[in-house]
């Protein structure tokens, strides 16, 4: 997601996730569209209420805004979905 306007030919070769002033993560609602968990920069890329996101073989859905524990280090926080292949289908 692009949090600041900017030329990207000024920043040529640059990858978003060297900018993050000028990038976030962008998490999806949907658990089957799930990915990996990925640690927030900051509060830039905070889980959200319902946001979802895959630790250890399962699939998880954010119960609080600004949400940037891990599930494991967090469960509070998360609602279990159940297994990528439960909640994805086979192979996630």
């Amino acid at each position: 997601t692009i949090l600041q306007p900017h030329t990207p030919s000024h920043n040529p070769g640059v990858r978003p996730a060297d900018l993050p002033a000028i990038y976030s993560i962008k998490h999806t609602t949907d658990p089957k569209k799930a990915k990996p968990y990925m640690a927030p920069n900051g509060t830039s890329g905070a889980y959200m209420t319902r946001d979802c996101a895959v630790e250890d073989g399962h699939v998880y859905r954010s119960t609080i805004d600004n949400n940037v524990w891990v599930p494991s280090g967090y469960p509070a926080g998360w609602e279990d979905l159940g297994t990528i292949e439960e909640v994805q289908g086979e192979g996630g």
